[in-house]
């Protein structure tokens, strides 16, 4: 069905070795104006999650009053695990500082804005180089009941043990998605 909707491509993966993710993230975390900023933990993200075998990061979304979806995936993998994940998983990319977490509006409007996938997606992801509040951790469980949908928050302690750790990033992903608070996978 994803092949169907989204067309067959066959392009060249480009595999980027965990220097290279790293120099990039730390680029993306140095980086001196918010917009630079913002953009370069994009870069990163798309380059990190487009390594990952049968996940291929679609263009730039369009931004519109309804939507401020900062990267989608088409989720084209044949590995039984990530064929769960649902054929559209949505990202979110906040490079905020650490005295400024992720809140529960966050969270909230990356559900409501990977809605428009319908029941294509079925994981959002929100990566950000802060962490999650309090009230941010309760409304990922209330997503989740409320809309069948797993909203999983990458931070910056997870960066680091991704950089610290000898896994790919897709053991990486499968890794924090079974660690979610209650499985919908």
């Amino acid at each position: 069905m994803v092949n169907t909707f989204f067309g067959d491509s066959k392009k060249e993966k480009r595999k980027y070795s965990k220097k290279e993710l790293r120099e990039l993230y730390q680029k993306a975390l140095s980086a001196k104006d918010n917009r630079e900023k913002g953009m370069l933990f994009e870069d990163f993200l798309r380059k990190f999650f487009g390594s990952i075998e049968g996940f291929e990061v679609l263009p730039r979304p369009v931004r519109t009053s309804e939507t401020d979806i900062d990267i989608v995936i088409a989720n084209k993998s044949d590995d039984p695990f990530l064929m769960k994940l649902g054929p559209i998983i949505t990202i979110q990319a906040k490079n905020y500082d650490d005295e400024n977490p992720i809140n529960w509006h966050v969270i909230a409007d990356s559900a409501i804005q990977a809605s428009m996938y319908k029941s294509l997606t079925r994981l959002v992801i929100v990566a950000t180089t802060s962490h999650l509040s309090k009230k941010g951790k309760t409304m990922t469980m209330n997503v989740q009941v409320t809309h069948n949908l797993a909203v999983i928050v990458l931070d910056r302690h997870d960066w680091e043990e991704f950089f610290n750790e000898n896994m790919s990033p897709k053991d990486f992903l499968i890794n924090k998605i079974l660690k979610f608070p209650s499985k919908i996978f």
